[in-house]
């Protein structure tokens, strides 16, 4: 006799994250990697984006969009 499945429903209500956890999300470091190993120029041309753009994201001068992010973070050929 086959069970219905059931949803899961959390047990918490609200969720804390340790300090710590910010820096999971920061792509920061691989950026400054990619960078490191291919250039300001190559980097810019792998992630589609402006040479100056790349510039400002190493510099720390602009943060890194979430959809920069994510596409350096998932980018196969890095």
């Amino acid at each position: 006799m086959r069970r219905k499945p059931r949803a899961w429903t959390p047990v918490a209500k609200t969720v804390v994250l340790r300090p710590s956890a910010a820096t999971l999300a920061d792509v920061s470091p691989l950026l400054a990697l990619v960078v490191k190993a291919l250039g300001t120029n190559t980097a810019a041309r792998l992630l589609d984006t402006d040479r100056a753009q790349v510039s400002r994201w190493t510099a720390g001068k602009e943060a890194i969009g979430t959809e920069w992010a994510a596409a350096l973070s998932t980018c196969t050929t890095c």
